[in-house]
């Protein structure tokens, strides 16, 4: 439901908002019908991220990071 989170935004939220709207109609994967076939785009996306990135990343120590890390892992 469009605005349901407005209470939970800040003055930054407010001001990306109108940039997020602006992306949304270039959003090909979520408005597409047929959910994308991951195991054909995971070559393209490795691609990049071995043009990039480094071979090797160093993460923040975080609960986040960690968490990425162990879902990845699985």
């Amino acid at each position: 439901r469009e605005g349901e989170y407005d209470y939970l935004m800040d003055d930054h939220d407010r001001e990306m908002l109108k940039w997020v709207k602006l992306f949304n109609p270039y959003d090909l994967y979520s408005k597409n019908p047929t959910p994308p076939d991951w195991k054909t785009l995971k070559p393209y996306y490795e691609d990049l991220v071995a043009k990039y990135l480094p071979a090797t990343l160093k993460l923040l120590s975080c609960g986040l990071s960690q968490a990425l890390i162990q879902s990845t892992e699985k």
